[in-house]
């Protein structure tokens, strides 16, 4: 993650890593261990997570920082939420996600959003919070609770979504891990049938961005990255042989 001034924060094996261009810190988090999701907020408050702990860096008066958990905050029966995998600033307030738990960070009070569950990742899209859910499938949260999305089930099980992009209203990009590409549109779903998702099922999606209005770039476990136009053609395919 990087802020306003151009620091950019590592989730790492030790803890929060910072850096300037020039300079290294590390800030460990309470209980050691790996940090596996950094956010940093418009007023460039730096998040983290990792095993049972999240939080964020505080600065002290001396103008130091250091790392502040936020698991005080949650009720004991709570606190056994394994590995914190994403972290999401919005402007509510800050959602952290473990695959069992939920949690929604506002003026210093937290409130659990689920817990004991079978989750996968979840993704922030277009102001809404969606999840993987291993049972029910692609769900979001109504306010109140997750409800499966129409159509939702269809990722249950194995298919689970590890990418998700906004394409439009209602219209958005899926991707899993050995099924490929979907294109979800107003209820209706379908697979995304070009060159990219044929290379995609075959070397496994791992992870996806948009670059542009017309270009998007995958990263695969077996065969690097692709990047493509708005329709899916490869443009550019950059693995080990070619550099990367």
């Amino acid at each position: 993650a990087q802020n306003e001034h151009n620091v950019i924060y590592f989730a790492n094996n030790s803890g929060v890593l910072e850096f300037d261009g020039t300079h290294w810190q590390l800030f460990p988090l309470s209980n050691r261990s790996v940090v596996r999701a950094v956010a940093v907020d418009d007023s460039g408050r730096v998040y983290a997570g990792g095993f049972n702990d999240f939080g964020f860096l505080k600065t002290l008066e001396n103008g130091k920082k250091v790392y502040h958990s936020l698991i005080s905050k949650l009720p004991e029966e709570y606190r056994d939420f394994g590995e914190l995998w994403k972290i999401f600033v919005t402007e509510n307030g800050v959602i952290f996600q473990s695959f069992t738990s939920v949690f929604f960070y506002k003026d210093g009070e937290i409130k659990v959003l689920a817990h004991d569950k079978n989750f996968h990742f979840s993704f922030y899209v277009g102001g809404d919070l969606y999840i993987s859910e291993r049972d029910q499938g692609w769900m979001k949260y109504n306010g109140q609770d997750f409800e499966t999305m129409t159509q939702g089930e269809f990722f249950a099980g194995d298919r689970r979504i590890w990418t998700m992009m906004e394409l439009g209203a209602d219209h958005f990009l899926l991707g899993t891990q050995n099924d490929g590409l979907f294109v979800y549109r107003q209820g209706t779903l379908k697979v995304w049938q070009n060159e990219a998702n044929r290379f995609l099922k075959k070397n496994q999606l791992f992870s996806a961005t948009r670059i542009s209005q017309n270009y998007y770039a995958f990263g695969s476990i077996q065969n690097g990255i692709i990047l493509t136009n708005a329709k899916g053609e490869i443009l550019q395919h950059i693995n080990k042989e070619r550099g990367l």
